[in-house]
């Protein structure tokens, strides 16, 4: 058995100044959103991807 992918959960504040922050300096993109306003959001750079979730919602 070999660990194919592991995706890092990041509780934040506010999710869209986070993401505009791995947006901004790191050059993720998103790849997926939940919520209206958005409370978790996935992104991605190349094959790494991280989650977004706010505090409020864990």
């Amino acid at each position: 058995m070999s660990l194919v992918n592991i995706v890092n959960e990041l509780v934040v504040d506010n999710v869209k100044k986070s993401s505009n922050f791995y947006k901004e300096n790191f050059g993720f993109e998103i790849e997926f959103v939940d919520g209206d306003p958005i409370v978790w959001m996935q992104m991605k750079n190349g094959n790494v991807r991280i989650m977004l979730e706010e505090y409020s919602k864990v």
